[in-house]
């Protein structure tokens, strides 16, 4: 390796180090420091949102409405109450497109550290953008908005390609390492959740509050952060020469595809958990980014509030990622991940037969509690399972179809509650349509089959994937002896 490259660094015998100090790797602590100047960036716009809801609500008119009334005028061709869902849909849309373009990045740039530092900055770039929120100039914060994820997705496999450097080969050690980069993830969105319900109850914040002062602390929290991180990371090497005279874009989908059919034909029960990922993965991740809108024009919550029925959802994640490691222990990391998907469903029964309104303030806690325990149990199952169905040799690549998976079609449920908001359905029986995706990864999760069956297949796919190995190491071998004795 060049210098100034990441090296494997290798795990002391005598540990005395503190959990934080990661057995002294540095890369390794700093790639913590990232993933904790991540959550700021993200849940600041949770309270961005509420903002834009208000000021959409203001310029279409209805601003002045009691609480039993609907706005029924119209902003840019939509309802007010539409903006942020809608808007999420688009910015989900774009980040899957750039998705493959952003693996391909990854994979073939050999300046990962300056990608990982510049696309942070540009995210911290565009949240300062944001803050105009102040002004009233909303429609300026959405279209900011709607330029990060493709960023954000970029700047999230930049941070993963660092991880096989991280460890001598060793999985565990790995697998330790990238718990604590989540549960530091984790605590830093609770943290931040907390800070600004705290605050803007305290002050009495109205939203455009709340939503300017969430952007400056997460530009406080976060600037400092990214740019420690991102100095001192050493750089690493790229794992693959970009065929010539093609576009990054065109060759991560070529990559994409080859591999996906390669999945297909070979290994099934990886081709139905990613399926199944399709729809289960998307439908837990938008309560998030649907939560504000349902909160605030369903429920008449106030900017405080609305932060705090989010805090629950986020605070109780964390008991259902426990619940979920005890029935994967129980009974099967498959079962557990099907008791969770059933609990969502049974969730948004819950909501459509019961929060009808917002004197239904009580059921709308409860309802935030039981779904942030099923949000955490079913994405705590999901993880655990997907390594189980891979080779060890294969972690990188089809970690990196897995990634697109579950992010491809992360819009379809933003726009499927905003159609059904601008027909006019109630937002309590919309979030019942929402979960119908869940019914339907459900339903494709029994496609996986038994665990005789996944060992089977797993092992005849490794088996596959070394005879092509081997393959191609003596082709190699045979093209450098022929160049030899033509020489």
């Amino acid at each position: 390796m060049g210098e100034g490259e990441a090296q494997p660094q290798s795990i002391p015998a005598g540990n005395s180090y503190k959990w934080y100090q990661f057995d002294g790797s540095k890369n390794a602590q700093n790639l913590f420091l990232d993933s904790l100047a991540q959550a700021p960036i993200v849940m600041s716009f949770l309270a961005l949102s509420i903002a834009i809801l208000e000021l959409a609500e203001r310029d279409a008119g209805c601003d002045d409405l009691k609480d039993d009334e609907e706005c029924e005028e119209t902003v840019y061709g939509i309802k007010p109450s539409s903006v942020v869902t809608l808007s999420n849909g688009v910015m989900s849309i774009l980040a899957a497109v750039f998705m493959p373009a952003c693996g391909a990045i990854c994979d073939y740039t050999p300046y990962r550290r300056q990608v990982g530092y510049w696309s942070a900055m540009f995210l911290v770039i565009l949240n300062a953008i944001q803050v105009s929120i102040v002004s009233g100039a909303w429609e300026i914060s959405v279209l900011a908005a709607m330029a990060s994820p493709w960023l954000f997705s970029l700047h999230q496999l930049v941070h993963y390609a660092y991880y096989p450097s991280l460890t001598d080969s060793n999985h565990d050690q790995l697998v330790s390492y990238v718990a604590r980069f989540d549960s530091g993830k984790y605590l830093a969105n609770v943290l931040f959740l907390i800070i600004v319900f705290g605050v803007s109850a305290g002050f009495n914040m109205d939203a455009i509050g709340v939503a300017t002062f969430g952007q400056i602390l997460s530009l406080i929290l976060s600037t400092p952060m990214f740019h420690y991180a991102w100095t001192n990371l050493t750089n690493v090497p790229n794992v693959a020469e970009k065929p010539e005279g093609e576009w990054y874009i065109t060759a991560g989908f070529r990559k994409l595809r080859r591999t996906s059919k390669e999945v297909s034909a070979q290994n099934p029960p990886l081709k139905w958990f990613y399926i199944t990922t399709l729809f289960g993965n998307p439908s837990m991740a938008s309560i998030v980014l649907i939560g504000p809108t349902f909160y605030r024009e369903h429920m008449n919550f106030s900017p405080s509030e609305n932060i705090f029925a989010t805090t629950i959802i986020t605070l109780c994640a964390f008991p259902g990622a426990m619940l979920a490691k005890f029935l994967c222990q129980k009974k099967t990391v498959l079962w557990s991940m099907r008791f969770f998907l059933l609990s969502s469903i049974a969730t948004a029964f819950f909501c459509a037969a019961v929060i009808d309104g917002p004197d239904k303030e009580a059921a709308a806690y409860i309802y935030s509690c039981i779904i942030g325990v099923v949000i955490g149990g079913y994405l705590t199952s999901e993880t655990a399972f997907f390594p189980t169905l891979v080779p060890p040799d294969q972690e990188a690549e089809l970690s990196g179809v897995y990634f697109f998976m579950i992010r491809v079609l992360l819009w379809l449920p933003p726009v499927m509650f905003t159609a059904a908001n601008e027909r006019s359905v109630s937002m309590n029986k919309a979030m019942l349509l929402v979960q119908t995706l869940s019914l339907i990864a459900f339903l494709i999760s029994f496609k996986i089959g038994s665990a005789q069956y996944i060992q089977e297949k797993g092992n005849a796919y490794k088996s596959s994937r070394q005879l092509a190995a081997a393959k191609s190491s003596i082709s190699t071998e045979q093209q450098a002896s022929n160049l030899e004795n033509d020489s």
